[in-house]
Protein backbone atom coordinates (compact mmCIF):
# COMPACT_ATOMS: atom_id res chain seq x y z
CA UNK A 1 0.00 0.00 0.00
CA UNK A 2 1.06 3.56 -0.56
CA UNK A 3 -0.42 6.86 0.51
CA UNK A 4 0.03 10.49 -0.32
CA UNK A 5 0.40 13.49 1.97
CA UNK A 6 -3.37 14.05 2.21
CA UNK A 7 -3.97 10.64 3.81
CA UNK A 8 -4.68 10.96 7.52
CA UNK A 9 -3.51 8.54 10.19
CA UNK A 10 -7.15 7.56 10.71
CA UNK A 11 -7.59 6.75 7.00
CA UNK A 12 -4.35 4.76 7.01
CA UNK A 13 -5.49 2.76 10.05
CA UNK A 14 -8.88 2.07 8.45
CA UNK A 15 -7.14 0.87 5.28
CA UNK A 16 -4.94 -1.44 7.35
CA UNK A 17 -8.02 -2.86 9.08
CA UNK A 18 -9.84 -3.50 5.80
CA UNK A 19 -6.87 -5.04 3.99
CA UNK A 20 -5.77 -6.86 7.14
CA UNK A 21 -9.12 -8.62 7.34
CA UNK A 22 -8.25 -10.62 4.21
CA UNK A 23 -4.46 -10.70 4.27
CA UNK A 24 -1.29 -8.90 5.19
CA UNK A 25 -0.95 -5.16 4.67
CA UNK A 26 2.40 -3.54 3.94
CA UNK A 27 3.23 0.07 3.15
CA UNK A 28 5.84 0.93 0.54
CA UNK A 29 7.82 4.17 0.32
CA UNK A 30 7.03 5.10 -3.26
CA UNK A 31 4.66 4.15 -6.04
CA UNK A 32 7.41 2.55 -8.15
CA UNK A 33 7.68 -0.18 -5.49
CA UNK A 34 4.14 -1.26 -6.36
CA UNK A 35 5.55 -2.78 -9.57
CA UNK A 36 7.74 -5.07 -7.44
CA UNK A 37 4.75 -5.90 -5.22
CA UNK A 38 2.72 -6.74 -8.32
CA UNK A 39 5.49 -8.98 -9.67
CA UNK A 40 5.57 -10.86 -6.38
CA UNK A 41 2.11 -10.91 -4.86
CA UNK A 42 0.13 -10.45 -8.05
CA UNK A 43 1.90 -13.13 -10.05
CA UNK A 44 3.28 -15.52 -7.45
CA UNK A 45 0.16 -17.68 -7.13
CA UNK A 46 0.44 -18.50 -10.84
CA UNK A 47 4.19 -19.15 -10.51
CA UNK A 48 3.56 -21.54 -7.63
CA UNK A 49 0.70 -23.22 -9.49
CA UNK A 50 3.06 -23.77 -12.43
CA UNK A 51 5.64 -25.35 -10.12
CA UNK A 52 2.99 -27.58 -8.49
CA UNK A 53 1.64 -28.54 -11.91
CA UNK A 54 5.14 -29.34 -13.19
CA UNK A 55 6.01 -31.45 -10.15
CA UNK A 56 2.75 -33.37 -10.36
CA UNK A 57 3.08 -33.96 -14.11
CA UNK A 58 6.62 -35.25 -13.64
CA UNK A 59 5.73 -37.82 -11.00
CA UNK A 60 2.74 -38.92 -13.08
CA UNK A 61 5.23 -39.52 -15.92
CA UNK A 62 7.25 -41.54 -13.39
CA UNK A 63 4.17 -43.72 -12.80
CA UNK A 64 2.34 -42.14 -9.84
CA UNK A 65 -1.46 -41.87 -9.98
CA UNK A 66 -2.58 -38.42 -11.23
CA UNK A 67 -4.90 -37.71 -8.28
CA UNK A 68 -2.27 -38.75 -5.73
CA UNK A 69 0.34 -36.63 -7.53
CA UNK A 70 -1.91 -33.57 -7.42
CA UNK A 71 -2.77 -34.00 -3.75
CA UNK A 72 0.84 -34.64 -2.71
CA UNK A 73 2.11 -31.66 -4.74
CA UNK A 74 -0.49 -29.28 -3.30
CA UNK A 75 -0.04 -30.57 0.25
CA UNK A 76 3.74 -30.29 -0.02
CA UNK A 77 3.47 -26.67 -1.19
CA UNK A 78 1.02 -25.91 1.61
CA UNK A 79 3.21 -27.53 4.23
CA UNK A 80 6.34 -25.74 3.03
CA UNK A 81 4.50 -22.41 3.00
CA UNK A 82 3.21 -22.99 6.51
CA UNK A 83 6.69 -23.91 7.73
CA UNK A 84 8.14 -20.77 6.18
CA UNK A 85 5.42 -18.55 7.65
CA UNK A 86 5.78 -19.96 11.17
CA UNK A 87 9.56 -20.35 11.36
CA UNK A 88 12.06 -17.80 12.59
CA UNK A 89 14.56 -19.32 10.14
CA UNK A 90 15.07 -17.77 6.72
CA UNK A 91 13.77 -19.72 3.75
CA UNK A 92 17.41 -20.40 2.82
CA UNK A 93 17.96 -21.93 6.26
CA UNK A 94 14.79 -24.01 5.96
CA UNK A 95 15.88 -25.23 2.53
CA UNK A 96 19.26 -26.24 3.95
CA UNK A 97 17.59 -28.08 6.83
CA UNK A 98 15.50 -30.24 4.50
CA UNK A 99 18.33 -30.91 2.05
CA UNK A 100 20.26 -34.02 3.07
CA UNK A 101 23.88 -34.03 1.98
CA UNK A 102 24.23 -36.25 -1.11
CA UNK A 103 20.50 -37.03 -0.96
CA UNK A 104 17.66 -36.83 -3.43
CA UNK A 105 16.78 -33.23 -2.57
CA UNK A 106 20.37 -32.13 -3.03
CA UNK A 107 20.38 -33.76 -6.47
CA UNK A 108 17.23 -31.87 -7.44
CA UNK A 109 18.53 -28.54 -6.06
CA UNK A 110 21.81 -28.99 -7.96
CA UNK A 111 19.82 -29.70 -11.13
CA UNK A 112 17.83 -26.49 -10.62
CA UNK A 113 21.00 -24.50 -10.01
CA UNK A 114 22.81 -25.93 -13.07
CA UNK A 115 19.90 -24.60 -15.11
CA UNK A 116 20.12 -21.16 -13.44
CA UNK A 117 16.84 -21.53 -11.57
CA UNK A 118 17.44 -18.30 -9.64
CA UNK A 119 18.13 -16.43 -12.90
CA UNK A 120 14.99 -17.86 -14.50
CA UNK A 121 12.91 -16.68 -11.53
CA UNK A 122 14.61 -13.28 -11.49
CA UNK A 123 13.99 -12.72 -15.20
CA UNK A 124 10.35 -13.76 -14.88
CA UNK A 125 9.71 -11.46 -11.92
CA UNK A 126 11.49 -8.57 -13.65
CA UNK A 127 9.33 -9.17 -16.74
CA UNK A 128 6.23 -8.93 -14.55
CA UNK A 129 7.48 -5.71 -12.92
CA UNK A 130 8.33 -4.25 -16.35
CA UNK A 131 4.85 -5.12 -17.60
CA UNK A 132 3.29 -3.53 -14.51
CA UNK A 133 5.17 -0.30 -15.34
CA UNK A 134 3.98 -0.51 -18.97
CA UNK A 135 0.38 -0.98 -17.87
CA UNK A 136 0.66 1.99 -15.49
CA UNK A 137 2.09 4.14 -18.29
CA UNK A 138 -0.73 3.05 -20.62
CA UNK A 139 -3.28 3.87 -17.93
CA UNK A 140 -1.69 7.29 -17.28
CA UNK A 141 -1.66 8.14 -21.00
CA UNK A 142 -5.40 7.35 -21.28
CA UNK A 143 -6.38 9.78 -18.53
Amino acid sequence: MITNASCTAKQKKLTEQIIGSVGLCFWVENEEMMDAVTALSGGAPAYLFLLIESMANTVVALGLDKEIAKKLSVQTALGASMMASKSDDSVAQLRAKVTSKNGTTQAAIESFQKQDFELIVSRAMRAAADRAREIAAEFDSNE
